[in-house]
């Protein structure tokens, strides 16, 4: 499925062909689904009068994601040579291995790089999760962290396109200015996967001085 088929698709059989597309984009397998680009479309169209209804998109783009996370937890906690093999091909993309070592030496740092890989750092999301169930996070505390986070990015990117849908269906300066507004969503996680090793170190620097500080405090 390419990524230019995407939006036919889901157009051609709706609600379950939106479940079927976020599911494979969240199952991480190399399909080419501009998930964040669809659902700010699907917000758009969600404005006019007969188009589809909002909550509906919601729930069944946080059901496809959620549910293609939670196999990939899974296949982690299970472990095989597949696993393996995708473990030794991520990790050749060194800054991610880079933010994971960082995230995971702070305090709750596996919780947070969950919940965050939800809707920031969403490039990565499929091999946290992949993470999550290799190091055999409690399945009640990922599940809790993925359904908050995804629901932030799916409700919050369908919310984005309805916010733009009036003009953008009208055409003129907010088509552009829609157009622009994808282009901002789709490269913003690009973007903070690429700073966020420093980001995260200094978190982990600020962590570690404030727990010599208690230990010297102790010790008095």
């Amino acid at each position: 499925m390419s990524a230019f088929s995407v939006p036919q698709f889901v157009a051609t059989y709706g609600y379950p062909g939106l479940l079927v597309a976020t599911f494979l984009a969240a199952l991480g397998i190399g399909v080419p689904i501009p998930t964040t680009a669809l659902l700010l479309a699907l917000g758009v169209l969600s404005g006019s009068q007969s188009g589809p209804d909002f909550a509906a998109l919601a729930v069944v783009a946080l059901v496809g994601i959620g549910a293609g996370h939670t196999v990939v937890y899974w296949g982690g906690r299970a472990g095989n040579h597949v696993v393996e093999r995708l473990l030794q091909r991520l990790s050749r993309k060194g800054r991610i291995q880079e933010l994971a070592r960082h995230v995971m030496e702070l305090r709750y740092g596996s919780a947070v790089l969950v919940f965050l890989s939800r809707f920031l750092l969403t490039p990565i999301a499929s091999l946290v999760s992949l993470l999550a169930g290799i190091t055999r996070m409690p399945f009640g505390l990922y599940l809790g962290l993925e359904a908050l986070g995804t629901a932030i990015y799916a409700v919050g990117a369908l919310a984005l396109g309805r916010l733009f849908g009036p003009g953008v269906l009208n055409g003129g300066f907010a088509l552009l200015l829609f157009v622009a507004v994808v282009i901002l969503a789709v490269a913003l996680p690009i973007v903070a996967l690429r700073f966020a090793p420093r980001w995260f170190l200094a978190e982990r620097g600020m962590t570690q001085a404030d727990d010599l500080a208690e230990s010297a405090a102790q010790r008095r």
